[in-house]
């Protein structure tokens, strides 16, 4: 009765013949800002087109944009917007912080805040699949037990990954914004952005997969000067306040002050 998958999956088994479009009585797109992104939006388009025009369209998204509900409109006639909420909340139980260091000493920062604070579930997000490959090799070199989950990797090796780090055989969980959406896991204690996200929006989906009923949680921001003078932008969007840290001699501290234990 239902059918859950990519678009481009879907698509390709319509065009085969393994799905019979016609019959279909409701479309959902479920992170609708995403997919109507023009990476998916094809393919979106290409499965509504096959099916009936009375059927339903509804788009699903915790960030809806002006921008994909204009695009939406190529396929929708009068739609009814229903708003949950009119502004992003992220729980009172997280802390916001940020360290800056050059691009090229990002990792670093990152393997000495995963040993400073000994934590057993730290969530990193970076925007793109290679890069990912790249900081898992990297960390794994120093003896880190860490995973990677990006939408490139094949189904075996994301399920793989999502194991390693629920059973607490990997420490570090390097993944994408797609990849996390979403994802409910308990237990993770930081949330790292080792790139800025896209929009404020990105970052309320990050660090909402710590601080999650009612634990503490910590996000952590690892910032060159450029990205850092994004940062009064998204404090001012999301009416949150982002510490500024450093690491010395293996702890946490204030930029001026003395050791912040978390």
């Amino acid at each position: 009765h239902i059918i859950i998958g990519s678009s481009g999956r879907i698509l390709e088994l319509i065009q085969k013949r393994k799905i019979n479009a016609q019959t279909v009585k409701t479309i959902v797109l479920d992170e609708a800002d995403r997919l109507l992104e023009d990476n998916n939006r094809s393919s979106v388009g290409g499965i509504i087109k096959s099916t009936q025009k009375d059927r339903q369209l509804l788009l699903v998204s915790a960030t809806i944009t002006s921008d994909a509900l204009a695009k939406a409109g190529e396929w929708t006639k009068d739609p009814v917007v229903v708003a949950v909420q009119d502004k992003p909340a992220i729980p009172a139980e997280i802390a916001h912080v940020y360290f800056l260091a050059d691009s090229r000493d990002k990792i670093e920062v990152l393997r000495k805040l995963s040993a400073s604070l000994n934590l057993s579930r730290i969530l990193v997000f970076i925007n793109t699949s290679a890069a990912i490959e790249a900081t898992v090799s990297k960390l794994a070199h120093h003896g880190i037990a860490v995973a990677g989950l990006h939408g490139s990797a094949v189904k075996f090796d994301r399920q793989a990954s999502m194991e390693a780090f629920r059973a607490g055989r990997a420490q570090i969980l390097i993944a994408s914004d797609l990849a996390a959406r979403g994802l409910d896991i308990p237990g993770v204690e930081c949330v790292v952005s080792l790139e800025l996200p896209e929009n404020p929006q990105d970052y309320l989906h990050r660090a909402g997969r710590t601080g999650r009923a009612g634990q503490k949680g910590l996000s952590v921001l690892i910032v060159d000067k450029q990205e850092a003078k994004q940062i009064a932008g998204l404090q001012k969007k999301l009416q949150i306040r982002i510490e500024s840290k450093a690491m010395a001699h293996g702890e946490i501290v204030d930029s001026i002050s003395q050791p912040n234990k978390f």
